[in-house]
């Protein structure tokens, strides 16, 4: 009878860190959140850079450099990133917008 005692406090006691440690304050619930945050303001980050860019990409092409069959080379290429951008990943700092 003392050891069904004993091993129910001994879970009771785990029980209550566990719940601790899923819950609390640092808890790996708000962990999750607070990267699930991060990964989302990253992605727009990098969604807003990636336009940036091609923006440029389109400001260059349109100002006549090069011969008329490279620009279309070019123009083929910038449309493949436009319509690949969310799906391209990068932690390059170069790609970020300066502040």
């Amino acid at each position: 009878m003392l050891a069904l005692v004993v091993t129910i406090i001994v879970l009771l006691i785990l029980a209550a860190i566990t719940l601790s440690l899923a819950v609390g304050e640092n808890g790996i619930i708000k962990r999750a959140k607070l990267a699930r945050d991060k990964v989302k303001n990253a992605s727009i980050a990098e969604e807003e850079a990636m336009n940036l860019a091609a923006g440029e990409i389109d400001n260059t092409e349109s100002s006549g450099s090069g011969s008329r069959r490279n620009r279309g080379r070019n123009m083929s290429r910038h449309r493949g990133i436009r319509k690949y951008n969310k799906g391209i990943t990068s932690t390059n700092s170069k790609f970020r917008r300066a502040a």
